[in-house]
């Protein structure tokens, strides 16, 4: 079983795609994304990947990762990136991504209701 290696992947795309096209959707894996906390500089470049419009593996596990990012372990709010994940959401062709942004978009709008005004 080969993990998502962010640490190994510092700055340089081509690394981070290898990286990316090698991880696969098992539960364990998906645990490894931690890597991310260790590397903030990659946040950008993930979210890069995730939200193109691009069908590749690289874009589609980006996907994967970002997804766990905002809604298990909370290290990106996604009001941050509200715009941009909007245009990205409008982009997306392929059901394995689109039916992840929904899931992001509905959780969003869940919190707004229950955050004081």
């Amino acid at each position: 079983m080969k993990s998502l290696k962010f640490y190994s992947c510092k700055q340089n795309s081509s690394l981070l795609k290898e990286a990316l096209r090698s991880y696969s959707a098992s539960n364990e894996e998906r645990k490894e994304r931690s890597s991310l906390k260790k590397n903030p500089e990659l946040k950008q470049e993930l979210i890069d990947l995730a939200f193109s419009k691009k069908q590749d593996r690289e874009n589609i596990v980006a996907y994967w990762v970002f997804e766990q990012l905002v809604l298990i372990d909370e290290v990106i709010e996604i009001k941050l990136y509200i715009y941009p994940f909007l245009n990205a959401l409008g982009n997306q062709k392929h059901e394995i991504k689109r039916k992840p942004f929904a899931k992001i978009l509905y959780c969003y709008f869940e919190n707004k209701k229950t955050e004081p005004n």
